[in-house]
């Protein structure tokens, strides 16, 4: 994203952006002792309506209409979507402030990542429903054969090795949440204390006594059995 100037200051260039991907080229960029520069998409687009497109659509959707996925749970969600034109929109932007205005009677469908970043901003009244459909991660793109694809996947690997990239990730999703203070009122509601558990423990010591005691009268009646074979005495047992 572009960052905001501070005091009239101008900033040129690659400083013109921050965010976790401007870190993670940094930190590629000092590792295999190279340049890179930043340009954004001509449209600013992910995904949608695109006119250009064949049938109208990119992206998932347009693949569920020319029939190229065989997911099937994309194609029952297609189908009730395409039944109800009315809840598709344009853009992100559109599909969030449908979302904040419907009072929880409309659910967009969006990139996870963008979701949890919108879900950490204020007003703080958005959050993400179950699991992530599927996964599909980011990659850094280079041309055929280029001598740079071995030494970036070797140095993605080491971040994430490392921990450069959980770190990131904490950056510029975690630690600059808006909604800290929602947080951590659901953390500490929900966290686990010593009263909550203490039934486990319960339950293992009487367990144990249990074992314990079954233990001692088995000995109790092997060592009775021994003693008659062997017609000795044991204590108050006598053969």
């Amino acid at each position: 994203m572009l960052k905001e100037s501070e005091d009239g200051v101008t900033y040129h260039g690659n400083d013109r952006y921050e965010g976790y991907c401007k870190d993670l080229a940094d930190l590629i960029t000092n590792q295999l002792k190279i340049r890179y520069y930043l340009k954004l998409v001509n449209d600013s687009k992910y995904g949608g309506t695109d006119t250009n497109s064949p049938q109208g659509w990119n992206g998932m959707v347009g693949e569920l209409i020319r029939h190229r996925s065989k997911i099937a749970v994309y194609s029952r969600m297609w189908e009730f979507m395409n039944s109800r034109p009315h809840v598709f929109v344009d853009s992100y932007k559109e599909g969030i402030r449908r979302v904040r205005e419907s009072r929880g009677k409309y659910a967009f469908l969006m990139e996870s990542t963008q979701n949890d970043y919108i879900n950490e901003k204020k007003p703080c009244d958005t959050m993400k429903v179950g699991r992530n459909l599927d996964a599909k991660g980011f990659g850094v793109a280079t041309p055929l054969r280029s001598a740079l694809r071995v030494p970036l996947n070797l140095a993605v690997l080491a971040f994430t090795e490392n921990g450069d990239l959980t770190k990131l990730e904490n950056k510029w999703w975690h630690d600059r949440s808006e909604c800290k203070s929602m947080d951590t009122k659901e953390s500490s509601q929900s966290s686990l204390t010593l009263y909550n558990v203490a039934g486990c423990f319960y339950i293992l010591v009487a367990g144990l006594v249990l074992a314990m005691l079954v233990a001692f009268i088995e000995f109790v009646w092997r060592a009775k059995q021994e003693a008659k074979r062997n017609k000795v005495c044991m204590g108050s047992f006598c053969s």
